[in-house]
């Protein structure tokens, strides 16, 4: 017998997702969803799964709901996803709530803000504590940011223009960074490849060239967009100045999204990403 899988695809400043309704599936049954969205819809970066049983709200109080639930296939924190998937419970209206999200064990906060606030669009943001997230430098230009549910590799412009000669080996020098520092045993990793848009430097100019390696489900992407890679940063913008920063920064999609920290007391207290979310709102089928 056949089951019927329903799902909405969200664009978050690139990074095409997939939104599956229903959490209550196996590791084996996510894969498998996962592949046959990806195999339909060839645009498809990644696939998330959320609790479809709670009315969708737009609750503006924090905290008050228990539901709220992404779960990637791959088991990784994503935070585009995230934003796609507070985009579908709050059903594209303004408003926050506290969502359940793979590769985390706290409740993370996300919402939409007025369409007027930000590029004129749809916005929509996630916020991340810092407790859990540990940066170090590797080498001269490259950094590590450990955080739970993924693991980015930020290598700055100065090295991207030396080593990177073309993006048709862009995922072949990521794997070999990945190899190089030993962490392919974490679940997700990305490796952030920046570049400068001026000869100016201007930080927000910053473009990024985002591969993400997700391990449990074995896909390699050369991303769109990457929400979790632009924080990470952030974050190392914020650990060089030692101050807070706030970041625009170009995706391969050619939109923009913003990160946000705040570095108080020589510590990293919070990041957050804002960028548009956009949807046909058109619910899919697929058979498994």
């Amino acid at each position: 017998m056949s089951n019927l899988i329903d799902y909405y695809i969200y664009i978050p400043s690139g990074n095409d997702t997939a939104i599956v309704e229903g959490v209550d599936f196996s590791d084996e049954e996510k894969k498998i969803i996962n592949d046959k969205i990806m195999q339909k819809h060839k645009n498809i970066e990644q696939v998330g799964f959320v609790n479809s049983n709670i009315k969708k709200s737009t609750d503006l109080n924090l905290g008050k709901q228990k539901e709220y639930v992404l779960k990637m296939a791959g088991g990784e924190f994503c935070a585009n996803a995230t934003r796609c998937a507070s985009y579908y419970y709050l059903n594209g209206e303004t408003g926050a709530i506290n969502i359940e999200v793979s590769g985390l064990d706290y409740k993370i906060e996300s919402g939409i803000n007025d369409e007027t606030l930000i590029f004129n669009k749809k916005n929509v943001w996630c916020k991340m504590k810092a407790e859990n997230i540990f940066v170090d430098k590797l080498d001269e230009y490259v950094y590590l940011v450990k955080m739970n549910g993924i693991t980015h590799i930020v290598v700055e412009a100065e090295l991207t223009k030396k080593i990177l000669e073309s993006d048709d080996v862009i995922k072949t020098v990521a794997m070999d960074f990945i190899k190089k520092y030993e962490i392919d045993d974490d679940d997700a990793i990305g490796v952030m490849f920046l570049e400068e848009e001026t000869k100016e430097k201007l930080e927000d100019n910053i473009k990024m060239k985002p591969v993400v390696w997700v391990k449990k489900i074995d896909t390699l992407f050369y991303e769109t967009a990457c929400a979790s890679g632009t924080m990470s940063v952030g974050i190392v913008k914020s650990f060089q100045k030692n101050e807070s920063v706030d970041l625009s920064i170009i995706q391969p999609s050619k939109k923009v999204l913003k990160v946000s920290t705040t570095f108080e007391d020589n510590n990293l207290k919070e990041v957050m990403i804002i960028g548009e979310v956009l949807t046909d709102g058109i619910k899919r089928h697929i058979e498994i």
